[in-house]
């Protein structure tokens, strides 16, 4: 099989698939795609001509047009519960230096709140009270998001992209949170506004916002957002050789899976 793998995996990954298997760079020669953050949408999957497997780098869908590829016949499975510590230290990794560029401040018993109660952030509840003693308040749907976050230091989203929730943090809930409150994004870019929170720093309403994802990705040094208190990465939460090698290994066992016309653990 051809496998189309252009992004940063663990190289005992990459090592296996080497033994059966050709990587190649060009996606219309590929009969399977690693996708880690490519925007697989459907200009891209017309143009993987000879494409039969999807397989997701990771926990993530939303760039993944899901639904056109499933009308093609292409098989699809994802990677998750793989990257969570990872994910959960550096949104604390996020929240400290935050804390003292901007507001020179501990997170010692301060008040946050964690949209997203998967693996994510049930992980980072547990080191946020155990390790700093923080007064921590989970927002779920139903909730009255300005209840919950009105007296909170630290907003962290760890929620899934969804249809529900693009730009979920627009003017309005910006407006809710307290005056300067931290704002951690380690899930994705699209679920803030941008134009909102480079309006919400400049009225310093809000300190710092602190992400590793970007609706635009790969982040390009002409962004705005980098030209206000904000503290940018480019999306790599879970670029740990931990992290890297649970997801290759899942990976590597649903592609053979899928090879042996078997249904892969995790299929979409």
């Amino acid at each position: 099989m051809k496998i189309y793998l252009v992004e940063y995996v663990d190289e005992s990954f990459v090592s296996n698939l080497k033994l059966n298997h050709e990587i190649v760079d060009r996606i219309d020669t590929a009969d399977i795609v690693i996708t880690r953050n490519l925007r697989v949408d459907k200009r891209f999957i017309d143009q993987a001509k000879n494409l039969k497997c999807i397989a997701i780098h990771g926990t993530g869908i939303s760039e993944v047009d899901i639904e056109y590829a499933k009308k093609k016949g292409i098989a699809l499975f994802n990677a998750p519960y793989q990257n969570y510590e990872s994910v959960a230290e550096f949104s604390i990794f996020l929240a400290l230096e935050a804390a003292r560029k901007y507001g020179k401040m501990e997170l010692y018993k301060k008040r946050a709140c964690i949209l997203g109660y998967g693996h994510i952030g049930k992980r980072l509840e547990e080191m946020l009270i155990n390790a700093f003693s923080m007064d921590v308040t989970i927002y779920k749907r139903k909730d009255s998001f300005k209840e919950k976050v009105k007296d909170c230091d630290f907003i962290f989203i760890c929620m899934s992209l969804n249809k529900d929730n693009y730009h979920f943090f627009n003017e309005e809930r910006l407006k809710a949170l307290k005056k300067n409150a931290i704002l951690i994004n380690t899930a994705r870019g699209a679920i803030v506004d941008s134009r909102c929170i480079i309006k919400a720093l400049r009225e310093n309403h809000l300190l710092c916002y602190a992400t590793d994802v970007f609706e635009d990705e790969p982040l390009k040094m002409d962004n705005p957002l980098l030209k206000e208190r904000v503290i940018a990465y480019p999306h790599i939460a879970s670029n740990t050789k931990e992290a890297l090698k649970n997801i290759g290994d899942l990976l590597y066992l649903q592609i053979n899976q899928f090879l042996n016309n078997e249904p892969p653990k995790h299929s979409l």
